[in-house]
């Protein structure tokens, strides 16, 4: 027998629409426990139907504590599993409503808006399969103060030999004392952020595929 079928447009509000602008701080200990705060603009009447992940990890507590502002914390990655890979590289940020979709971007609403005429019908952006864009991410790191990164042990003292293994990015937030030998298989940087300038001494230096560089 024939069937009817009803077909509904949909036509997206860039005021009713919750926007993720910023990530703060953009990085921390892959320890897990960094306090983040995410700027945007987010309904109040989305409250306690949110929920927040940095790439794959779910960021633990999140709260909307007002139209604007989203807190969380940071869990460890591979909690629970240590046989798995740290995450690598800066990971996207993601806000989902739930029954709604993922919080966009301003990229993205900018983007539908250039590219629709007028009088245009398109899907909310929250329903994006994407679930954001990359413009706002975290980026897990071991921290060269932190004792996690040295097994629970002491950071390196004078004359240690040190190895950064492959598959590890160290960010260098102090100033270690002179080194007698390091190698770097995974990755090493200075941290830009730090209050004071980072020194680096070391007797032998080895590049064994991880680069040793200062963030941008």
């Amino acid at each position: 027998s024939a069937q009817l079928f009803s077909y509904a447009s949909f036509v997206y509000s860039a005021s009713l629409t919750p926007t993720l602008a910023s990530v703060a701080p953009s990085r921390g200990s892959t320890d897990g426990g960094t306090a983040i705060t995410l700027n945007g603009a987010f309904p109040d009447s989305l409250a306690g139907n949110l929920s927040v992940t940095l790439g794959a990890t779910p960021c633990s507590d999140a709260t909307l504590v007002n139209a604007s502002t989203i807190t969380c914390t940071s869990s460890n990655p591979t909690a629970g599993n240590a046989s798995l890979p740290k995450p690598r590289g800066p990971q996207a940020v993601r806000v989902l409503f739930a029954g709604l979709g993922y919080a966009a971007t301003p990229q993205q609403l900018q983007l539908i808006n250039t590219s629709l005429p007028a009088n245009a019908s398109t899907p909310s952006p929250l329903n994006s399969a994407t679930g954001g864009s990359s413009a706002a991410t975290y980026e897990y790191m071991d921290l060269w103060s932190r004792r996690t990164t040295w097994g629970g042990g002491d950071p390196p003292v004078e004359g240690d030999m040190v190895l950064v293994p492959s598959g590890t990015t160290v960010l260098l937030d102090v100033s270690p004392p002179l080194l007698s030998a390091l190698v770097l298989e995974g990755d090493l940087l200075f941290d830009d952020t730090a209050q004071e300038e980072i020194h680096l001494q070391v007797r032998q230096l080895r590049l064994l595929g991880g680069p040793l560089q200062q963030q941008a």
